[in-house]
């Protein structure tokens, strides 16, 4: 900005707003609820290769946690694009419970989610404001770089997957204990008041 903007001067830094909105309590609907906020960087309509090997996977995932013991899914799309994403990958599981959120605000986002029992994402902002949630779990997929910034800044690696072909069995497993072992770590407790996460600070422009 100071380079586009001549005159302009940076007077202080923020963290990003998100980071702003007040921690709320986790209100776990009992029911091994998954909220979904997942994205197709590629468009609303299409999927390449890429996405349709892990649409595919993420159903082989969310299949066997329901044969494990039955879940239920709700999409939380952050952008209005990814809502028909969130659907086909609940089309992949139909026997699971499946119902799409009106995600109008920030707030209505956290409201969804912390009913949940476990946010899978992958949009940062849908990631950073799931960890306003103190007590839930939030786990979910590395397809940016400032997405993996993000979570390897919070030390939270072991609860997120690269994106790809997925390592099924492991993150099987690991969204297995998060959804039913309340005192494992989450991301909420890792990034809250951070001070590893400055990289993601905001200029405040006078």
């Amino acid at each position: 900005l100071q380079a586009a903007v001549p005159g302009l001067t940076v007077s202080d830094v923020i963290r990003d707003p998100v980071f702003h909105y007040p921690v709320s309590e986790h209100q776990s609907s009992g029911s091994r609820t998954i909220a979904l906020n997942l994205c197709n960087r590629d468009g609303a309509n299409t999927l390449n290769d890429e996405f349709n090997v892990f649409a595919d996977d993420l159903a082989r995932i969310l299949a066997a946690l329901h044969q494990e013991k039955p879940i239920s899914l709700i999409g939380v799309p952050t952008d209005p694009r990814d809502a028909l994403f969130i659907r086909y990958v609940a089309s992949l599981v139909p026997s699971i419970p499946f119902s799409l959120q009106a995600v109008t605000s920030p707030s209505a986002y956290i409201d969804a989610v912390r009913r949940s029992d476990l946010l899978l994402g992958m949009r940062m902002h849908g990631i950073i404001l799931g960890a306003r949630v103190a007590g839930l779990p939030v786990a979910g997929f590395l397809y940016s770089k400032k997405v993996e910034e993000l979570v390897h800044a919070s030390g939270a690696s072991q609860d997120f997957f690269s994106f790809g072909p997925l390592a099924v069995d492991a993150a099987v497993a690991r969204f297995r204990q998060l959804l039913d072992q309340s005192a494992m770590p989450t991301f909420a407790a890792q990034t809250q008041d951070s001070l590893r996460l400055r990289m993601f600070l905001t200029p405040l422009v006078s």
